[in-house]
């Protein structure tokens, strides 16, 4: 209680908080807040409350509603409208009814719609950005969180706020019981029944007051005056009031919030005046609350609901249907009715519950409450399938629920009901509904899907009528993207149909279809030679979006622009993008688009040296996408994860999944060889670089990244073929930024530092000052600090490798300067290496192997010692033992088996 006080107190001063009362049912979390607010009220402070309900329909945003209600301030639907826009709705009107002091209490969060929950996690973060006199007390069950996902991830955002108290009630102790029993029965009790209660209990207050009621009756056995279940004492209070009384209970109990004398009276069948009479005799037993609408506590209500007749309880719900159907504002209460309706079956009338769950399901997909939409669909045709519905009706609820399934981003679900949708537009022959399918996954891009996305759109367009029209040009635009994400890889093919998609689009002048090929013609221009097209891509969308009102092309303007000046090297524009987007993100509100700014911001921060901001945002991004099944999702925020330890030298990664866990994936392994490298792990490194695919192969959009990565591992295992293959690929965009061309994640600098490598082991040295000069002075000017690091670092060993005038100090000086740069930072593998470069004298950093230390490297690898080395080639065992050393140093190695390895693998190499 003290607790809770001091958190209003603080509110009422203007500093918002969030109170979470917590506990199993019956423990007294209603009753805290109650009290905790009876001082409040007397001050005149504005203290509304709202509930949810278990088990009738409501619709989207119902404890928001009600709040809203209560203040005067009604919700307005927000059809058309985007979520932010919702939100900020609501948000404004409780701000501006706060006045000198609001009190927002909300019970039973365990039970509350998902657009309810996701609007207290938006309302709780404005909060913390504001100084309201706003109290928001929220209760909930923690007996009841299991399987609750809408629950889980509103107290996972809660749980941020600086503002959050949580206060979890237990039971009674056994003093605490007998003392509680005695204020019940006005007189000490025998220890003996107090201790059985308590037992029977375990301190429940509601259950400890229950039974206090039975004692006064109490004979005998005190144990034997006691239920043998704690809900039983409940049943011993219903079981005193006549039949009358326990219809009218069965009516409360099935109309929820509904429940009005006129609508009992309807279902019971009983006389308004005897309904009346019937309320008073219930209010009178402690059954109902004052006004005859509510139970007077949920367990109370819960033991009617378990104690009704089957046939008695589907009955009820037929009649609540009914009533509520033939009232004014039914087209208003369409989640309510939907509920009854679903609830009546199989007693009820089919064909009336699929209406009312189909109008429920566009009620909320109107009001973009897509989680809501998704279960209002799913209850729909799972009506439709057990009642054989023709097939058009079938495909109908089913698009409806994968769509919604696809903006809540629950992507394997929206696929899985996507493929049941191709099947039902092939059972009616209906070309456009199968078109639509094909459509669907619009800015998904997910590889899984992809191969069959594109034998879809291919089947629709061979069934469409070939003619100019949106829904042909949408799905021209979709074969094209499929077309690259299938065969990874862009074509000429890809090209001619992202064009021919926008010409239609534009052709027939529609604001959805031009959106989808400019997708299509984004991923067509994703390899590196399309960044400026890319920009002027991202421009026009984002002008589409503008012109039309529509965030979400906004948002997918800026982020093509993102990706595009990133790569360009225009780190400034990148960030002002990325600004954008954010502001986008809380409008918009849609986990794909929290998605994309996650890792929008990893790759940012990643390129900064922002490790640990970068890694928070990947591990935001990978659980978004595991919650979605999104695989595509979590292995590209993994590679990500994986390079940012191979610059920090981490030994695992803060999640417990690995790239290699997908085989399908190879070219994504190619940063876990990066990572073993770091962390000495050489014969694994080279156990992945073996199975690493072609160039070539890779898809268009990951291309550069793939290459400038392969360059540098190449270069450390001496495989001269793919050093030249990888310099050649790399040399026409030597003036870029290595990332990805769509999808970024990471930001590696600039691509002249692989090119240094390579060359540097190409022996071509001037060609690896000269790259590597440049990469060093673009990445410091970009604020690329960890890349800045590594050039200097690879400049100073070409430097000492060209031994000219002046080399040596400049070398040095490099170094130095890196290995400040590295610490800093926490790049530990390079701090290393550069420590082993330079010795405590400053002597000349260590260069490439010389042919003598190349001659000893392949001694080590076929086992020689020290000694058996200095007899083959004819020296003193000391100088051996030097030259062992050097090799050592050179390669940042610190075992015997790591110089073996790397022996093993040029031979291999040559052979």
């Amino acid at each position: 209680m003290a607790l809770v006080e001091a958190r209003i107190a603080a509110a009422l001063g203007g500093a918002p908080q969030i109170v979470l009362v917590v506990g199993e049912p019956g423990i007294g979390k209603s009753r805290l807040v109650q009290e905790a607010l009876a001082p409040v009220r007397r001050r005149g402070v504005r203290c509304v409350r709202a509930r949810a309900a278990e088990d009738t329909g409501t619709p989207p945003y119902w404890m928001f509603r009600q709040v809203l209600r209560t203040l005067g301030a009604p919700f307005q639907p927000v059809a058309g409208a985007d979520r932010f826009q919702a939100f900020e709705a609501v948000t404004g009107a409780l701000l501006g009814a706060a006045g000198d002091g609001l009190v927002i209490t909300l019970d039973d969060l365990q039970w509350a719609d998902p657009t309810s929950m996701q609007l207290l996690s938006y309302f709780a973060d404005r909060l913390g950005d504001e100084q309201a006199p706003v109290v928001v007390l929220a209760t909930y069950r923690d007996t009841e969180t299991v399987g609750r996902e809408p629950l889980r991830r509103t107290l996972a955002a809660l749980a941020r706020s600086s503002a959050l108290a949580r206060v979890r009630l237990v039971g009674l102790s056994e003093t605490e019981v007998a003392a509680a029993l005695a204020a019940l029965t006005g007189a000490d009790v025998d220890p003996r029944i107090s201790s059985a209660v308590s037992r029977r209990t375990l301190g429940n207050p509601f259950f400890v007051g229950e039974l206090g009621r039975l004692l006064a009756d109490a004979g005998g056995d005190p144990e034997s005056a006691l239920p043998d279940g704690v809900l039983d004492v409940v049943r011993d209070r219903l079981a005193r009031i006549d039949v009358r009384t326990r219809d009218v209970l069965g009516a409360v109990c099935v109309l929820g919030d509904a429940s009005d004398p006129e609508a009992v009276a309807d279902l019971t069948g009983q006389p308004l005046a005897d309904v009346f009479t019937s309320v008073d005799d219930a209010v009178g037993a402690g059954l109902l609350v004052a006004d005859g609408h509510r139970f007077g506590h949920d367990l109370i209500r819960e033991v009617v609901r378990l104690d009704l007749p089957t046939v008695s309880r589907l009955e009820l719900h037929r009649r609540a249907a009914g009533y509520l159907a033939g009232v004014g504002d039914s087209e208003l209460r369409s989640a309510e009715i939907a509920g009854h309706a679903l609830a009546a079956l199989p007693h009820g009338h089919p064909a009336l519950a699929l209406t009312w769950a189909e109008r429920a399901a566009d009620q909320a997909r109107d009001q973009l409450a897509w989680e809501d939409a998704a279960d209002w669909y799913g209850r729909a045709l799972e009506v439709a399938d057990r009642t054989s519905a023709p097939v058009g009706d079938r495909y109908r609820l089913q698009y409806g629920l994968a769509v919604s399934h696809l903006r809540a981003y629950d992507v394997a679900a929206a696929t899985s009901g996507l493929l049941r949708c191709a099947e039902l537009a092939r059972e009616s022959g209906d070309a456009e509904a199968l078109g639509r399918v094909a459509i669907a996954v619009g800015g998904y891009t997910d590889v899984v899907w992809a191969k069959r996305g594109k034998a879809l759109a291919e089947e629709a367009l061979a069934l469409l009528p070939d003619r100019d029209s949106p829904l042909r040009a949408r799905v021209l635009a979709q074969l094209a993207v499929d077309d690259v994400v299938s065969e990874m890889q862009s074509s000429p093919r890809t090209d001619e149909l992202s064009r021919a998609a926008l010409a239609m689009a534009e052709r027939v002048a529609d604001p959805q279809a031009i959106a989808a090929a400019l997708r299509a013609r984004q991923v067509a221009c994703a390899g590196p030679e399309g960044a400026p097209d890319r920009v002027e891509i991202g421009s026009r969308m984002f002008e589409l979006g503008r012109r039309t009102g529509d965030d979400d092309a906004r948002f997918w303007g800026c982020l093509w622009r993102f990706d595009a000046y990133a790569q360009l090297g225009r780190i400034v524009d990148a960030d002002r993008e990325l600004m954008a987007i954010e502001q986008l993100s809380e409008r918009l509100r849609n986990p794909i688009v929290v998605w994309h700014l996650a890792r929008s911001r990893a790759a940012l921060d990643y390129g900064r040296g922002r490790f640990a901001a970068a890694q928070a945002d990947a591990v935001t991004a990978i659980r978004l996408a595991e919650r979605a099944g999104h695989d595509g999702g979590v292995y590209a925020l993994l590679a990500m994860l994986t390079l940012t330890a191979s610059l920090t030298g981490e030994p695992s990664l803060p999640v417990g999944r690995a790239l290699t866990d997908w085989p399908d994936v190879t070219a994504l392994h190619g940063t876990v060889a990066f990572w073993y490298l770091a962390l000495g792990r050489v014969e694994d490194a080279h156990a992945i670089y073996r199975g690493l695919p072609r160039p070539l192969t890779v898809p268009s959009f990951a291309r550069l990244s793939y290459v400038a990565g392969l360059a540098e591992i190449a270069a450390f295992f001496g495989d001269r073929p793919a050093i030249q293959e990888a310099y050649a690929l790399l040399l026409p965009h030597a003036d870029l930024m290595i990332c990805g061309g769509a999808g970024s994640v990471a930001i590696h600098g600039s691509v002249r530092l692989p090119l240094g490598v390579a060359a540097a082991a190409l022996g071509r040295t001037e060609d690896a000052v000269r790259h590597l000069r440049t990469a060093a002075r673009v990445n410091d000017e970009t604020g690329l600090e960890p890349f800045t690091a590594l050039a200097r670092y690879e400049l100073a060993r070409a430097l000492t490798a060209r031994q000219r005038s002046g080399d040596r100090e400049e070398a040095i000086a490099l170094a130095t300067v890196a290995a400040s740069t590295a610490e800093r930072l926490g790049m530990a593998p390079l701090l290393h290496k550069v420590r082993i470069m330079l010795d405590a004298g400053g002597r000349r950093p260590a260069g490439p192997l010389t042919a003598r230390e190349n001659e000893v490297a392949r001694l080590v690898r076929q086992g020689l010692t020290n000694r058996d080395i200095a007899a083959v080639l004819g020296i003193a065992e000391r100088t051996a033992e030097n030259h062992v050393q050097h090799v050592l140093t050179k390669l940042g190695f610190r075992t015997r088996t790591q110089i073996a390895t790397w022996a093993a693998s040029r031979d291999e190499y040559r052979r």
